[in-house]
């Protein structure tokens, strides 16, 4: 875990690519994906179920270790309207493991397809603003953000950097001020490399096992 300090915003980085605000006791995570394997098997490519079920055992043991109030979804919780049944029934089961936490998700351009009687949730949004930070799956428009101090938490761009004699991209939650990139969550997706100055860098390692800051 490292700390991560934004001016007057603390933040923590937890190895399973996700971000722990404790002043709001909440985890973030974004781009979970789930049914993602399912689509593809529905089309006749063979893709394990492990490859989901790995990223709600990650999910389970950081909310296992934090036990926090909230858990919201900065998006795509799902990848389109095919979820099997494996597939819900385990994240059902991660909900009732840890009765004590909210799970909220924020609408990605994925979640189109969510079945609330299928995915159990506490509550919906389209975005959320707790104080000075605004959480969206998307980046919002710059003119959103004009208060002093605004910072954007988002998903969506599944940001990712590229180590010197690493053959593949690392996740990584970048921050371009007045925005944090969360990396995805999900391990089955395609990462994208930040385009532009970046003030921060953090990146994780595949396994899960670390964190560390580059920039």
């Amino acid at each position: 875990m490292l700390d991560i300090h934004l001016g007057p915003l603390h933040l923590q980085a937890w190895p399973q690519r996700a971000l722990y605000w404790p002043a709001q006791d909440c985890v973030l995570i974004a781009d979970l994906h789930l049914g993602k394997a399912d689509t593809l098997r529905q089309f006749g490519i063979a893709v394990p179920q492990q490859v989901q079920r790995s990223d709600l055992l990650r999910l389970d043991d950081l909310l296992a270790t934090l036990q926090p109030q909230r858990c919201l979804i900065l998006g795509d919780l799902v990848h389109g309207r095919i979820v099997g049944p494996e597939t819900a029934e385990a994240w059902n089961a991660l909900l009732q493991a840890h009765p004590a936490t909210r799970f909220e998700l924020i609408l990605g351009n994925h979640d189109r397809a969510f079945q609330s009687d299928l995915l159990h949730l506490h509550a919906v949004h389209t975005a959320l603003q707790l104080g000075h930070v605004w959480l969206s799956h998307e980046p919002l428009p710059a003119q959103a953000l004009q208060a002093p101090g605004s910072l954007n938490i988002h998903g969506h761009i599944h940001s990712a950097i590229r180590l010197e004699g690493c053959r593949s991209k690392l996740p990584a939650l970048v921050y371009q001020p007045p925005y944090l990139s969360l990396p995805a969550f999900s391990e089955f997706t395609a990462g994208v490399t930040p385009k532009g100055a970046c003030q921060g860098i953090w990146v994780f390692a595949s396994d899960a096992s670390s964190v560390v800051r580059m920039r």
